[in-house]
């Protein structure tokens, strides 16, 4: 399990911001076979469409993966296929039902790919697995409606606790806000000062917790049980109050901000 092990990468999340933000989605290029065969047969796609008024369905490493033509690939970077969703507001169910198939399939991907991840990647190789994620978008569209969990790694739980120091991370919260305003009708201003982002908080601590949280009740996800696990494990997360798609979205995006910063530093260090 992730939790109790490093593994080689085979997916990896990214947030690209700027005035059209997009949240990105990296799959190892031997996978992507995998991937495809698997989501080719998954029988919920009829339902899904019918359920949320949707209008297609796209499964290829040419036309993308998802709905509504919302996650578009960009080609091969670095050995990895790049999967690109705009956030726009007009496709925010889709974007969010498409995630939800995405990463759902993504993190059981290596049990389809476990021959070809066995042989291709070396004892040497530095690039790490830093988490997986699931989430589902229910149809009563109230209360805890929109969950996302996962689980982080033991390296991602060490780097978090390398920069416990800060605090927090702007970076993240301003991914979040950035996520909101492309989404929402409702936009929010950024404030002068310390705290630009007033909506949108993060929190790293002890043991490689982490907490972040966009508008609403209290809605956040992070490490409810941090304090359970033993030294050099990873960390499940939860979440509290994911309501609509809009909040789970966002907080999406700022773990796959998360997910680049410790990137960048991880990928720079020696395996171990």
């Amino acid at each position: 399990m992730l939790k109790y092990e490093n593994s080689p990468r085979w997916f990896a999340l990214s947030f690209k911001g700027g005035k059209r933000p997009a949240i990105r989605i990296t799959v190892w290029k031997n996978c992507v076979d995998q991937l495809t065969k698997v989501l080719a047969a998954h029988r919920g796609v009829p339902e899904t469409i019918a359920s949320w008024g949707l209008e297609s369905w796209e499964c290829g490493e040419r036309e993308g993966f998802g709905f509504d033509r919302v996650v578009c690939p960009k080609g091969l970077q670095d050995g990895y296929l790049v999967l690109e969703a705009a956030l726009s507001r007009e496709k925010v169910v889709a974007t969010a039902v498409s995630m939800q198939y995405l990463l759902n399939t993504l993190q059981h991907l290596p049990m389809f790919c476990k021959e070809i991840l066995a042989t291709e990647f070396t004892p040497d190789y530095t690039r790490r697995q830093l988490m997986t994620l699931e989430c589902a978008l229910l149809r009563n569209m109230n209360l805890s409606a929109a969950p996302l969990g996962g689980v982080v790694a033991p390296i991602f739980t060490d780097w978090v606790e390398s920069i416990s120091a800060r605090g927090r991370l702007l970076e993240v919260e301003e991914a979040m806000w950035l996520t909101w305003n492309a989404l929402s009708e409702y936009g929010v201003g950024k404030e002068k000062g310390p705290n630009p982002f007033p909506s949108f908080s993060s929190r790293v601590g002890e043991k490689g917790s982490f907490f972040i949280s966009c508008i609403g009740n209290a809605c956040d996800v992070g490490t409810y049980e941090w304090w359970e696990s033993e030294s050099g494990e990873g960390h499940e997360l939860a979440c509290h109050n994911l309501d609509s798609p809009l909040q789970q979205l966002s907080l999406l995006a700022g773990l796959a901000k998360m997910h680049d910063l410790a990137r960048r530093d991880i990928d720079q260090r020696p395996p171990r």
